[in-house]
């Protein structure tokens, strides 16, 4: 039988693999009830038969039906985890209603295209300013300018790492920012600090990103938040380009 911290640790990985995509995803109770379901079958390879999901698919139909469809979308939603995170091979019908996932995701993005190009015609505005005028850094220009020119991070790593003094380091001759990984499960202090480094391009981004975090380290007020760079990117996205 899965243990409980075991069980814990999976249904956390669905549900942030779900939102790091941006796709709805089922609560932890409803996951756990579809975990339970598959691992009463033993699984030496990663391979789900279509004999195992008909069962699955039966047992749920047991349950009063106001659950049912939750379960199946829960049942979706592991499926989905088990095969694009974990190399998990499933039947083919199931691969095509995958396919649907992954269709639904990119229309999601579509969805946000335009508003992604309005935040980067304004962003090179701004940094156009800057380079000229160098006026007084702002939380948010730092954050925008970090996405596009770093990494597209959430804004929970951006708040985390403008509030560490140590989230720059010189290694092998390059300015580097380091970025602690934090899934659920990370967070377990019996488990590592993963992290992950990304060079810093010293004409724009390492500068800004250094006298931030330097003038945070001496002022020792450290306490930038999401809300406060959302504001930034919704100024940007609205009161730069008016169309």
């Amino acid at each position: 039988m899965i243990g409980n911290s075991q069980l814990d640790d999976i249904t956390n990985d669905i549900i942030e693999a779900h939102e790091q995509l941006g796709l709805p995803c089922e609560d932890k109770t409803h996951l756990a009830h579809i975990i339970t379901l598959l691992h009463e079958e033993q699984h030496l390879h990663r391979h789900i038969s279509d004999n195992e999901i008909r069962v699955i698919k039966n047992a749920i139909r047991t349950i009063p039906s106001g659950k049912q469809r939750v379960l199946q979308r829960a049942l979706d939603n592991t499926l989905f985890y088990l095969h694009q995170y974990c190399g998990w091979q499933l039947p083919q019908p199931q691969n095509k209603k995958l396919n649907d996932t992954q269709l639904a995701w990119m229309q999601l993005i579509s969805l946000q295209a335009h508003d992604a190009s309005r935040l980067y015609n304004a962003y090179r505005e701004d940094r156009h300013n800057f380079l000229n005028n160098r006026p007084v850094l702002h939380i948010g220009f730092v954050t925008v300018a970090l996405s596009i020119e770093v990494a597209p991070l959430p804004l929970a790593y951006w708040a985390d790492i403008l509030n560490r003094a140590d989230a720059i380091e010189l290694y092998e001759q390059q300015l580097t920012l380091v970025v602690y990984h934090q899934s659920k499960r990370a967070s377990n202090t019996q488990q590592p600090n993963y992290f992950t480094r990304y060079a810093l391009t010293p004409l724009l981004v390492g500068y800004d990103l250094i006298t931030l975090i330097l003038r945070s380290k001496r002022s020792q007020q450290r306490d930038y938040t999401r809300g406060s760079i959302r504001i930034y990117q919704q100024h940007l996205t609205t009161s730069k380009i008016r169309l």
